[in-house]
């Protein structure tokens, strides 16, 4: 891999589906498989007092012992808090040898963390919201 861009790619679901939606079983991931697949999701609001508060969430399957629900400290709390946190925890708790398939709503975080990093790098993450989050995923990625 050249980039983290390229360990990056984003999908997007045409508004006009002919298939009807079904659920089938999935067989539960093991952490012998060569990859886990995990969906990432994160929410904000802000509260009476104008702070922001953040949660983050971790899902690998229905049953599953690791899905996790959590808030962000209000120290971290941003409008892309809860995703990065969710995928630092699901990078920290997954086997460096194990790929991890991430499934990330926003494609805001995807930009962060690739197209955009290199800039704000160099501007030393000035005024970016999630900034210590952001650094810390990154890191992690390369690692």
């Amino acid at each position: 891999m050249s980039s983290i861009a390229d360990g990056f790619r984003a999908f997007r679901y045409s508004p006009h589906c002919e298939t009807p939606a079904n659920q089938t079983n999935t067989q539960h991931q093991t952490l012998d498989t060569n990859e886990i697949s995990v969906t990432i999701g994160g929410s904000h609001h802000t509260n009476g007092n104008g702070e922001i508060e953040a949660v983050g969430a971790v899902w690998y399957d229905q049953n599953e012992t690791r899905n996790l629900a959590f808030n962000i400290p209000g120290n971290l709390a941003s409008p892309t808090a809860g995703e990065l946190a969710a995928i630092l925890k699901a990078m920290r708790t997954a086997p460096k040898h194990i790929t991890l398939k991430l499934s990330i709503k926003s494609l805001d975080i995807i930009k962060l963390l690739t197209k955009h990093a290199p800039r704000l790098e160099r501007l030393g993450w000035i005024q970016t919201p999630g900034a210590k989050l952001s650094q810390a995923v990154l890191a992690e990625l390369r690692e």
